[in-house]
């Protein structure tokens, strides 16, 4: 009974410890009104091993190697431990300065004596702190994920990134709805799309926090639409639906246009094509003028895919007449006319 009343003892008395004084022990129950610079940590309470919570210091607090050592006190968890600095970066001249908290909350303001935030936040940049504006543009960040490029031969780089990301001061983090990863000029070869074009990937999301810095990850699938053909070829447009469905081909932007160049094939005959570009907005699935050129008079190509008027030949179904009579041009020889 005696050694049970020991034991008893001195788990009591670790328990009365709080935070502030020589020595912080595990108390078991709810969170304790720890001293400034410390915070609230859950713990299992001596040989009982009940759960509850012990004040540590915040100074052993950091993430991604920055440190934390400030706090207000109180019933706080790891949270609320934070650190101050001033934006050096940006402009001394306007002494603006931040609280960074753990949990990537943090408020920039000037001096550190007004509650009205400035339009800055903090952000680990350059291997250090400093205050960031909260509208950048996407391509600031760094990539992660997949950026192997599907319908032609690369990759997508960190400059590839087209909009502007927007700083969410409810939420602490960056709002890059509006960013997307984009490349012109590529040539389209797979699944015989044969064109010059363009191909992006949206669906950003955002990772990291500001303590680390923040990347963005796109996880939406590759898409592309056609700008251009080249010699011997010409567009195959279809509507929007279409599109989507049988080619996986979008436009980014399709407020602006009904249908979409989405292949290139041989050019038909009678035409020829020299290669051309393709300007949007396209209203019908017609072959712009540019991608079919019309032989001189009453010639034609008699083959699809010809890249020249070299291939124009006269049409054989005009007939002219001489003094000796009537004759098209074409073959040597046919039912009993002459033919040039």
């Amino acid at each position: 009974m005696f050694k049970h009343f020991v034991g008893f003892i001195g788990v009591f008395f670790g328990w009365a410890i709080v935070c502030g004084l020589p020595a912080v022990a595990c108390t078991p129950g709810g969170m304790l009104e720890c001293s400034e610079n410390h915070y609230n940590a859950s713990c299992n309470a001596g040989m009982l091993s009940q759960p509850g919570y012990e004040c540590k210091a915040c100074n052993g607090v950091s993430k991604d190697g920055v440190n934390f050592p400030k706090s207000d006190g109180g019933k706080v968890t790891i949270d609320a431990c934070y650190r101050k600095f001033t934006c050096s970066n940006l402009n001394p001249s306007q002494d603006w300065a931040c609280t960074l908290f753990y949990n990537g909350k943090n408020i920039c303001t000037e001096s550190h004596t007004s509650d009205t935030p400035v339009e800055v936040h903090a952000e680990k940049i350059n291997g250090g702190l400093g205050c960031v504006s909260n509208e950048k543009s996407c391509s600031e960040f760094d990539i992660v994920g997949d950026t192997a490029l599907f319908w032609a031969d690369g990759n997508f780089v960190k400059s590839n990134q087209t909009g502007v990301a927007e700083w969410d001061t409810e939420n602490y983090t960056w709002d890059v709805t509006d960013c997307l990863l984009l490349r012109e000029n590529l040539n389209i070869t797979k699944y015989e799309r044969d064109c010059t074009g363009t191909v992006h990937k949206s669906a950003a999301t955002i990772s990291g926090n500001a303590a680390s810095g923040y990347k963005i990850n796109y996880s939406g699938i590759q898409l592309y639409y056609c700008t251009a053909c080249g010699e011997g070829k010409s567009p195959q447009i279809v509507g929007l639906g279409e599109a989507f469905d049988n080619f996986t081909c979008y436009k980014n932007t399709l407020n602006n246009t009904d249908y979409l160049a989405c292949k290139c094939v041989d050019v038909s005959k009678p035409y020829y094509s020299v290669g051309c570009n393709i300007e949007y907005p396209l209203w019908n699935n017609g072959v712009p003028d540019g991608c079919k050129q019309t032989c001189e008079h009453n010639m034609e190509t008699i083959t699809d895919g010809e890249s020249s008027d070299d291939a124009c030949r006269p049409k054989t179904s005009v007939t002219y007449i001489d003094k000796t009579g009537t004759f098209t041009l074409g073959a040597l020889f046919n039912h009993g006319e002459f033919y040039f």
